[in-house]
């Protein structure tokens, strides 16, 4: 396979393997890199292999992402899950109380109005004498 068809193949390859990744973009510039590194490494060893031969060293995209996701840290899998979990209470705390401050506030302008329209007022007479 020439090489410049080659590398427009490992390029197809590690865009698909960016694109199926579910992790933060940093840890996965470091994944393909060290993943480039690798592929490098062995293609120098190895001049003159097909695309075919590369995958089935290396895998598919789809096998790389999910030997990568079996591999992955438990606890790093469990802090993110807590992490999203601790944001969504915040949020709906969040949303609960400036719903109660609203209604409060609504309910403070309603009872104004009221009083203002239905109040009664005091009328002092000062007689002469």
């Amino acid at each position: 396979m020439p090489k410049n068809n080659m590398q427009d193949e490992l390029n197809k390859y590690y865009n698909e393997i960016n694109r199926l990744l579910p992790i933060k973009k940093v840890e996965k510039k470091k994944f393909i890199r060290d993943l480039k590194d690798s592929a490098d490494e062995y293609l120098k060893k190895n001049e003159g292999i097909t695309y075919q031969e590369f995958l089935t060293q290396f895998g598919t995209p789809e096998s790389i992402v999910i030997t990568f996701m079996e591999q992955e840290n438990s606890e790093e899998t469990i802090k993110r899950a807590t992490q999203k979990r601790k944001m969504k209470i915040f949020i709906i705390t969040s949303l609960c109380i400036i719903m109660l401050l609203s209604l409060l506030a609504y309910g403070y302008a309603v009872y104004d109005t009221y009083r203002t329209n239905h109040g009664y007022f005091e009328e002092e007479l000062i007689l002469e004498q």
